[in-house]
Formats: C-alpha cells, sequence, structure tokens
C-alpha cells in the first residue's frame, strides 16, 4: 500500500477548519480509520471547558506526529504525519 505525502501546515489547516477522516497505517502495521478534527467547536462541552479553563489550545509538539480528537472514540490520539494514507 502506497502512503500519500502530506504537509503537516496543510494538515494542520484542514483539522482546524472541519472534521476529517485520516487514513493511515499504524505503527504495528494495522490499517486504522479515524474521524477527526482540531475545530474547537466540534469538540464535547467538557473538552472545550477544559481547554478554555486552562487558556490553552492543543499542542503540537512533535515534527512527526499531530494530536488530534477522535470523534468516534471521544478522545485524544495521535497519528504519525508520514503513515498517512489519506484523508478526506
Amino acid at each position: 500500500m502506497k502512503e500519500a505525502i502530506y504537509n503537516r501546515e496543510t494538515l494542520l489547516e484542514i483539522l482546524h477548519s472541519k472534521e476529517a477522516t485520516v487514513k493511515f497505517c499504524k505503527l504495528n502495521g494495522d490499517l486504522r480509520i479515524m474521524r477527526c478534527t482540531l475545530k474547537f467547536d466540534l469538540f464535547p462541552e467538557k473538552v472545550q471547558s477544559k481547554l478554555l479553563a486552562e487558556e490553552t489550545d492543543v499542542e503540537q509538539n512533535s515534527n512527526d506526529t499531530i494530536t488530534v480528537f477522535d470523534l468516534d472514540e471521544q478522545d485524544w490520539r495521535s497519528f504519525r504525519i508520514d503513515r498517512i494514507i489519506e484523508v478526506a
């Protein structure tokens, strides 16, 4: 399975603007399809409240990974940019 090459800044822009479906290969080789976002309005109220109380935004510390809010699991997850297959 050939993986596409995605630009970190473009991915962050997409994720901050809407819900996206990211298909990627996990480190163990499993295929994962995740509905996720970084758009504040799409976070559950308790997540919004916590971020507001801490007066912070979701930090992106690594150039290799992106941390997102998984809309199905209702929790934070991350994926490696170089393992992305498709973003829709």
